[in-house]
C-alpha cells in the first residue's frame, strides 16, 4: 500500500458510545435552559400581569385620588385685628397658597426646564427621561439625573416617606397616573408649588419668594425663578444665602437649560444673569445662613400674640394651631395698640436712664422689698426709720463687678489661667442680684367696657428670647393707692360714709389684738386736718383709708374687691394695709374692676377672640357670642349688676375728682387729655411699683411701672400721678382720637344728695360756721348726726386738742403725753 494514501476504518462501539452520550448531555442542557427561560417568561408575565393588574386596580381604586381630596396642605394660622388687619402667623412649616393663575410663565417654566421638560405631553410616568437617566447614570458610574416627573415629585411629596425601595417608587407612579387621571396640568403645578419644599423654613414657592427676595411670586425675574427651581432638588446644596457659590454656578446651569428648551433667549439669559446676581450678592452679603422664614414671620403685637395662641392651644391643640390655617378675628385695635408701644416704650427707656442711677448707688446687695414692706408698716404702726449706707466692703464689690471683672476675664482668655476664670464665673453668678442689668419695665392693658374687648396689650418692654414674660396677665404687683376706690366702694356702700362726711387726716393710735400699737401715716408724711372724703380720695390720703378700714371692716371691703377684680377671698389680707394696697394684682384685672366702674356697675367680661374661621372661612368658634350668652343669662337673674348703680355713680363722681383736682391731675395737664375721664393713681412703698388706673365711657386703660426685681425703685417722686398718669394721658389721646367724646351718665335715681357741716360732720344749722358748709351725695339709708344747736357748743370754737380728744376718745393727758412724746422725737431727729 502506498504510503501517502490515507487509511480509513469504522469507529468502533465504545466510541459511538461516548459521541452519543455527549449529544445527550447537550441537549439535555438545551432542554433545561429553555424550561428555564421558558419558566422565566410564564412567571414574568405573570408577575407582569400581577402588576399590571395592582396597577390597573389601583388606579381605577383611586387610592391616591381619595387621599389628595383630604389632603390639606400645612398652613399658618392668622391672626387679625378689628379692623381686619394681619396681626401675626402661628406656624411650624411657612407655607402660602398661590393659584397657578398667580404663577408667572417663566418660573414654572425654569421649573419644567430642570426638572420635567415634557411635563404637558406625558402621563404622570416619563419612559424616555428614565431611559436617559438610566444611560446618563451607566455611564457616570453614579446618579447624575433622575428619570421622575413633577407629577411624580409631588406624590412622594404627598403621600411616601421619601425612602428608597422598589415598592415606594411603584406606589409613586401609581399614585402619578391617578393624579394625571384627575386633575388637569395646571391644577397639578398649583399642588406641586404649593406643597415642595425650598429650604430654610420656606414650603410653597410664595413663601420662598418671600424669604429669598423679599418680593411676592408675581415679581420674580427669570433669574429668581431659576434659583428657586434649583432649590426642590437640593436646598441646602443651592441656597443662595446658605452656599452662594454653588447657587451661582447651579442658576447658570438652570438659564443654560432655559434656552435650550426654548423658553428664553441666550442674549436675554446671558443679560439678566449679569445683571442681576452683582445687585443680589450685595443684598444676602449681611444675611446670616441660619437664616429662616420662621424667623421673618409677621408679629406686630407679640405679648398679645402669645396670649391668644395660649387659649388657641387650650381649645385646639397644638397640632391644628399650627397647620389647620384657622383665621382668628381678635379684639385688639392695631391703632391703639401701635400708640401704646410707642408712648410705654419711650416712657420705659427715659425713666430707666434716671432710676439706674439711683439704683446703682444705693443698693448695695441688700433686698429692698423687704424695706418697701417695712415703710408700708411704718405708715401704720410707731416703727422707727431706717439708715441704709454703703460699707467700703460693698462699695468695692460694686466697682469690681463694673469696671473689672470683664477685663480681666478676656486677660484670662489669652492665658493659662483656667482655674482664675471659673472663679469670675462664680463671682457673676453670686453678684447676678446686681442691677446694671435690670430695666424698667411696665405694662397696658385696654378694654372696651361696653364689649369686654380687650383692644391694647403690651407686656413690658419689646418682647425677645429673654423676655416673654407678659406683665399686663401674669404679674401680680402691689396696686398701693389705685386700691383705694374699692375701700371708699365700701364706705359709701357701708351707709357710714358720704362723699362729703369729714374725717380728721391726723395721727392716731389704735392698739392691736395682741396689745401693740400702730399710727398710719400720710405719702408726704403731713397731715390736712378735718378733709371730706372726696378730697381725701382725690389727695389719696393714707390716714383716711385706714379710718375708713376701722369703721367699715375688712370684711366689706375684701367682698367688695373681690367681686370687681374677679379674684378669691385667700388673695386679700383682712389688716390694715388692705386699705393702702398690699394685696397683689394684676393689670388685667385692674382693668377689669374698672371697667365695671365704666359700665355703670354691670359685670364685663375682657375676651381677646371675637370668632375663628377654618381655611374655607367656615365659622367654627364664636366667643363673642358665648360671652354675650353668659352675660345675657346674668341680666335675665340679675347678677350682672356687680354694683348698684347709685353706688357706682358716686364712686364714678369721687374718681372724676382724682383726675380733675387730685393726684390724677398730670392727666390733663402733661398728658393733654380733655375728655371726661375718672381714675386713680398708685405708688407703692420706696417707688417700687406706679400706676395709673381710669376710664373714658367707652375705654378703661390701665398702665405699670416697676422693676421686675421689686427691690429697685423707680426713684425719688416715681409716683403714679408724676410718671404714669402724663403717659396714660397721652395714650388716651391718640387711642381716642377717632371716636366720638362721650360724657359720664346723668346722676342715677337712687342717689341723694345733702349738705354737710365741714367742722362737725353732721347735717349743718345755723350755727355752722360760714363757708364750712360742703355738698355730698350718699346713698338711701345714710345717718349723719346733726351739729350742735348752741354755737360755743360747735367744732369750729373748740380746741384742736378737744376736737382730738372727742374723736379719738383718748383722754387729756394721754393725749399731753402723745404730744410730749412726738415733740421728743422731733428734736431728737433734727439733731446734726
Amino acid at each position: 500500500m502506498d504510503q501517502d494514501q490515507v487509511s480509513t476504518h469504522t469507529p468502533s462501539h465504545h466510541q459511538e458510545s461516548q459521541i452519543d452520550q455527549l449529544l445527550a448531555r447537550k441537549r439535555g442542557k438545551i432542554i433545561l435552559w429553555e424550561r428555564l427561560v421558558l419558566t422565566a417568561i410564564i412567571l414574568a408575565g405573570l408577575f407582569g400581569g400581577l402588576l399590571m393588574g395592582f396597577i390597573i386596580s389601583e388606579v381605577k381604586n383611586k387610592t391616591a385620588l381619595k387621599k389628595l381630596i383630604a389632603y390639606q396642605p400645612k398652613v399658618p394660622t392668622r391672626l387679625y385685628d378689628i379692623h381686619g388687619e394681619l396681626i401675626s402667623e402661628l406656624f411650624r412649616e411657612k407655607r402660602e397658597l398661590v393659584t397657578f393663575a398667580e404663577i408667572p410663565k417663566h418660573v414654572y417654566q425654569a421649573f419644567l426646564a430642570v426638572e420635567d421638560n415634557n411635563f404637558f405631553n406625558h402621563f404622570g410616568i416619563d419612559f424616555e427621561a428614565i431611559l436617559r437617566a438610566a444611560f446618563k447614570n451607566t455611564i457616570a458610574m453614579k446618579i447624575v439625573e433622575g428619570g421622575s416627573t413633577l407629577t411624580q415629585q409631588l406624590a412622594k411629596g404627598l403621600f411616601t416617606e421619601g425612602e428608597k425601595t422598589f415598592m415606594r417608587k411603584l406606589t409613586e407612579a401609581v399614585y402619578a397616573l391617578q393624579i394625571e387621571k384627575e386633575f388637569s396640568k395646571q391644577e397639578i403645578l398649583e399642588m406641586y408649588f404649593n406643597q415642595i419644599y425650598f429650604g430654610h423654613g420656606a414650603y410653597g414657592i410664595k413663601s420662598a419668594a418671600r424669604f429669598y427676595f423679599r418680593k411676592e411670586i408675581q415679581d420674580l425675574n427669570v433669574v429668581e425663578s431659576g434659583i428657586l427651581a434649583s432649590l426642590p432638588k437640593s436646598p441646602h446644596s443651592f441656597s443662595p444665602i446658605r452656599n452662594t457659590h454653588n447657587c451661582f454656578n447651579r442658576n447658570r446651569v438652570v438659564m443654560r437649560l432655559m434656552v435650550e428648551n426654548g423658553f428664553i433667549t441666550k442674549e436675554k439669559a446671558d443679560k439678566e444673569f449679569s445683571e442681576f446676581w452683582p445687585v443680589y450678592l450685595r443684598e444676602i452679603r449681611d444675611r446670616a445662613p441660619s437664616e429662616t422664614a420662621f424667623g421673618q414671620k409677621i408679629d406686630k403685637t407679640p405679648y398679645f400674640t402669645e396670649y391668644v395662641r395660649q387659649i388657641l392651644i387650650a381649645r385646639f391643640g397644638e397640632d391644628k394651631v399650627y397647620n389647620e390655617g384657622f383665621k382668628v378675628y381678635t379684639t385688639l385695635d392695631l391703632n391703639r395698640q401701635r400708640a401704646a408701644q410707642q408712648h410705654l416704650w419711650s416712657n420705659m427707656e427715659r425713666f430707666d436712664k434716671t432710676a439706674k442711677i439711683m439704683n446703682r448707688y444705693s443698693k448695695v446687695g441688700v433686698d429692698y422689698s423687704l424695706f418697701g414692706m417695712y415703710e408700708t408698716f411704718r405708715s401704720l404702726f410707731a416703727l422707727p426709720s431706717l439708715d441704709v449706707r454703703k460699707t467700703e466692703k460693698s462699695i468695692f464689690r460694686h466697682a469690681l463687678e463694673e469696671a473689672i471683672v470683664d477685663a480681666m476675664d478676656i486677660g484670662f482668655l489669652f492665658s493659662s489661667g483656667g482655674n482664675a476664670s471659673l472663679a469670675l464665673d462664680g463671682f457673676r453668678r453670686d453678684t447676678s442680684g446686681f442691677h446694671k442689668n435690670l430695666h424698667v419695665q411696665g405694662a397696658g392693658i385696654s378694654v372696651d367696657p361696653s364689649t369686654g374687648y380687650i383692644s391694647m396689650m403690651v407686656g413690658g418692654t419689646p418682647f425677645s428670647s429673654t423676655n416673654q414674660f407678659n406683665r399686663a396677665i401674669q404679674a401680680r404687683r402691689q396696686p398701693g393707692s389705685a386700691f383705694k376706690p374699692f375701700v371708699y366702694t365700701a364706705a359709701i356702700d357701708s351707709r357710714i360714709y358720704s362723699t362729703g362726711s369729714v374725717e380728721l387726716d391726723a395721727p392716731f393710735t389704735h392698739v392691736t389684738a395682741d396689745g401693740g400699737t400702730w399710727t398710719p401715716e400720710n405719702y408726704e408724711q403731713h397731715n390736712l386736718g378735718p378733709v371730706s372724703l372726696r378730697q381725701a380720695l382725690a389727695k389719696s390720703l393714707n390716714v383716711i383709708s385706714v379710718r375708713i378700714y376701722d369703721r367699715v371692716g375688712p370684711d366689706r371691703i375684701i367682698d367688695i374687691s373681690s367681686k370687681l377684680l374677679k379674684i378669691p377671698h385667700s388673695r386679700f389680707d383682712p389688716n390694715p394695709s388692705l386699705a393702702l394696697g398690699s394685696s397683689e394684682v394684676t393689670p388685667y384685672e385692674m382693668a377689669t374692676a374698672f371697667s365695671v366702674f365704666a359700665n355703670e356697675g354691670k359685670e364685663v367680661i375682657p375676651f381677646a377672640i371675637r370668632f375663628i374661621t377654618d381655611r374655607d372661612d367656615n365659622e367654627i368658634v364664636n366667643q363673642e357670642t358665648e360671652v354675650r350668652t353668659i352675660l345675657a343669662i346674668k341680666e335675665k337673674d340679675g347678677s350682672i349688676q356687680i354694683l348698684p348703680k347709685a353706688l357706682n355713680w358716686i364712686v364714678l363722681d369721687l374718681l372724676q375728682g382724682v383726675v380733675n383736682y387730685g393726684t390724677g391731675g398730670q392727666v390733663r395737664v402733661k398728658g393733654g387729655f380733655k375728655r371726661p375721664a375718672a381714675g386713680k393713681t398708685g405708688t407703692t412703698s420706696n417707688w417700687s411699683d406706679a400706676w395709673f388706673a381710669g376710664f373714658t365711657p367707652n375705654l378703661t386703660t390701665v398702665f405699670w411701672f416697676g422693676y421686675d426685681d421689686r427691690s429697685l425703685s423707680l426713684g425719688a417722686g416715681g409716683s403714679g400721678g408724676n410718671i404714669v398718669a402724663p403717659l396714660w394721658g397721652q395714650y388716651m389721646v391718640d387711642a381716642l382720637r377717632n371716636d366720638p367724646i362721650k360724657n359720664f351718665p346723668n346722676m342715677e335715681p337712687g342717689v341723694q344728695s345733702g349738705a354737710f357741716c365741714g367742722v362737725c360732720n353732721g347735717w349743718p344749722t345755723k350755727f355752722c360756721p360760714p363757708g364750712k358748709v360742703i355738698g355730698g351725695y350718699y346713698l338711701p339709708g345714710f345717718g349723719a348726726p346733726s351739729c350742735p344747736k348752741e354755737k360755743w357748743d360747735h367744732w369750729e370754737y373748740r380746741s384742736i386738742n378737744q376736737r382730738y380728744q372727742d374723736t379719738e376718745g383718748i383722754s387729756e393727758e394721754k393725749l399731753r403725753k402723745m404730744i410730749e412724746e412726738k415733740y421728743l422725737k422731733q428734736m431728737e431727729n433734727s439733731k446734726p
